[in-house]
């Protein structure tokens, strides 16, 4: 890590030791309720995109030659190498063209075939999708850094914890963090060039925002993180008001050293597959000028993922959805740019 990333962190983890030490919560929770949707708002429930007026508009703009009017849009494809049939998915998807970003389970039992299509295109848009549990019944997956019970990663079968909360509870020490390396080291020596890490159901950016933060900037990468002023921060629900605070303090230190952010970010739920093409266009045609992230999980349909997850129908609907040329037409109509994450990673520290 260059040493003006490390007088970042340096800084970022004074700011949260301060609001640590003035809080009842035992640690940040900058992302809201967001892998419990219907439990809490969120990035699931809530009016998704709030304008950050009291921040001005987002300084990524213009050094990405857009207007402070414009509307940037990463649409965003989670869990590749979760099964053969997404890798698959991913291929056609990017050959049409309307997707711009995707990132990679590095635990998963078809990462291998992941890796093989991210070095056959090394032009594609293609990030880490840090995972530290590992959810479902029908397949499951181990940690990469370690086969120690001690580590606190690993449940009594020897997988990643199935849910974020057991694994929060009992991780130790810098665990998770050696976990995130090892899954980067993994991908780097099988030929791939990443343009981001980003977190699987979110746990890294709830439990261990320092230690993704820290992971990112030693490989040069824009971390997730939105820029929001306290009443956007408020809206979102499920943070702890004593972090808010320290979020928007956050906000400001980053930009300081001039880190790319996103204005918003939102994930598709996968309930409703027969009407996934309007609501997905319904729920663009709200985002406001900045950076939006819009996550997606494409998957090719096929007998394959429904051994292994209930909501493959959502997931086969997101595939259809984005091979369609009418969102094409839509993006185009409505004024929408699309970026990948690779722009962003061009201009850190520009």
């Amino acid at each position: 890590m260059n040493s003006d990333y490390q007088s970042l962190v340096e800084e970022l983890e004074r700011i949260m030791n301060h609001s640590k030490a003035s809080s009842n919560s035992p640690g940040p929770n900058l992302v809201g309720e967001m892998i419990a949707p219907g439990k809490g708002r969120g990035f699931f429930q809530m009016p998704p995109f709030v304008e950050a007026t009291a921040l001005g508009p987002n300084p990524a703009l213009k050094k990405l030659g857009y207007g402070s009017w414009d509307r940037l849009l990463i649409v965003h494809v989670d869990d590749i190498g979760l099964s053969q049939s997404n890798v698959e998915g991913l291929a056609d998807l990017n050959e049409v063209g309307i997707i711009s970003s995707a990132s990679i389970m590095m635990p998963t039992a078809w990462s291998s075939m992941a890796m093989a299509y991210a070095r056959a295109h090394p032009d594609a848009d293609l990030g880490l999708h840090m995972t530290v549990t590992s959810e479902w019944e029908g397949d499951r997956w181990g940690a990469l850094s370690t086969v120690d019970p001690s580590s606190g990663l690993l449940d009594p079968d020897g997988y990643l914890w199935q849910h974020g909360d057991d694994l929060i509870a009992r991780a130790k020490g810098k665990a998770i963090h050696k976990e995130m390396e090892a899954q980067a080291k993994a991908a780097m020596e099988q030929g791939m060039v990443p343009t981001h890490f980003d977190s699987h159901q979110f746990v890294v950016l709830q439990g261990y925002i320092m230690d993704y933060i820290e992971v990112c900037l030693a490989h040069h990468l824009p971390p997730i993180f939105i820029r929001r002023d306290k009443a956007g921060f408020e809206a979102i629900g499920g943070i702890d008001p004593g972090f808010i605070s320290m979020a928007v303090l956050m906000v400001k230190t980053f930009e300081l050293f001039k880190i790319p952010l996103l204005d918003n970010m939102y994930m598709m739920p996968l309930e409703n597959p027969d009407t996934r093409l309007e609501d997905t266009q319904a729920i663009l045609k709200q985002i406001t000028p900045g950076i939006t992230l819009f996550i997606c999980h494409c998957t090719k349909p096929s007998p394959e993922l429904p051994a292994i997850t209930t909501d493959s129908l959502g997931r086969f609907a997101d595939y259809r959805t984005w091979m369609n040329e009418d969102m094409r037409k839509f993006l185009k109509a409505e004024g929408i740019h699309t970026i990948g994450w690779g722009a962003l990673k061009n201009i850190m520290s520009k």
